[in-house]
């Protein structure tokens, strides 16, 4: 009895071995393509979301390759957006086996609540790469002048200082006075 135990235990390692030599063929076969390394660098910046996995393809009644579907978007804002909008305007990203990864219909875009996008994860992303200044630290010249990355040629004003060049040598008054009778605006209140 025990040689017939160690004859099935034997045939079941050489039927084990077979399925481990086919699964490692299998796998050298289907190398990546292009778009799954682009896809698996998105993954790796937080820009995709996991809709599902199946099965592709079967061999002796056992999956031997199984594919994961995911929406990758342009960056991890994106993603987020994309995941807390969708609810919203009724829409999903579809089954692992047929994604639905289209941006938001135009015609769909005035009906989003943007009180209700929660940013907080985008805010840690920044702030976990030291992308996210203090508030404190902010000057104007930062935001829109020198400091800005639109600073091509190095001698860009803050945008207040640009926004009072533009007003040298206009009269307020007269503009003002100009868009009241050419608007017939009531100053008291009120249109006319």
């Amino acid at each position: 009895m025990a040689k017939q135990a160690a004859n099935m235990l034997g045939a079941a390692m050489n039927v084990y071995t077979a399925y481990v030599v086919a699964i490692a063929i299998i796998q050298m076969v289907y190398a990546c393509e292009p778009e799954e390394l682009e896809m698996n660098a998105k993954r790796a910046t937080d820009s995709c979301t996991y809709i599902g996995s199946y099965c592709e393809s079967k061999a002796l009644g056992a999956c031997v390759e199984k594919h994961q579907a995911y929406c990758c978007f342009n960056s991890p804002l994106s993603r987020i957006i994309q995941e807390q909008v969708r609810p919203q305007l009724g829409l999903d990203f579809g089954t692992a086996q047929e994604p639905s990864c289209a941006g938001v219909p135009l015609d769909k875009i005035s009906e989003i609540d943007w009180s209700k996008i929660e940013l907080d994860e985008w805010l840690a992303i920044l702030q976990q790469n030291g992308q996210l200044p203090d508030a404190g630290d902010l000057t104007m010249d930062e935001l829109t002048g020198s400091g800005n990355i639109f600073n091509i040629k190095g001698d860009r004003l803050p945008a207040d200082e640009r926004a009072m060049e533009r007003l040298e040598g206009i009269d307020i008054d007269a503009k003002r006075k100009e868009a009241i009778d050419k608007f017939n605006i009531n100053p008291g209140g009120g249109g006319g």
